[in-house]
């Protein structure tokens, strides 16, 4: 079933965190995703994705901003 992580990388990432805050054991927690079939399996994987890209695009607008109020300021 390796096959079913390398097509949904991004709800990979989502259950090692939730396994990570101790949520749900590991061993459950993958099993059980694995159960959970395609369709929804892509819904949250896409979902995830999408979220990691905002947080992304958030993190630069922070940086960005940052580095605009640094060249603002004087020493």
């Amino acid at each position: 079933m390796e096959e079913f992580w390398v097509k949904y990388p991004y709800l990979k990432e989502l259950v090692e965190i939730i396994v990570a805050q101790g949520l749900i054991p590991e061993e459950v927690a993958f099993e059980r995703v694995k159960l959970i079939g395609d369709d929804i399996a892509k819904e949250l994987n896409d979902g995830w994705k999408a979220l990691c890209l905002k947080e992304q695009d958030l993190g630069n607008q922070m940086l960005e901003l940052l580095l605009a109020s640094s060249s603002t300021t004087k020493p």
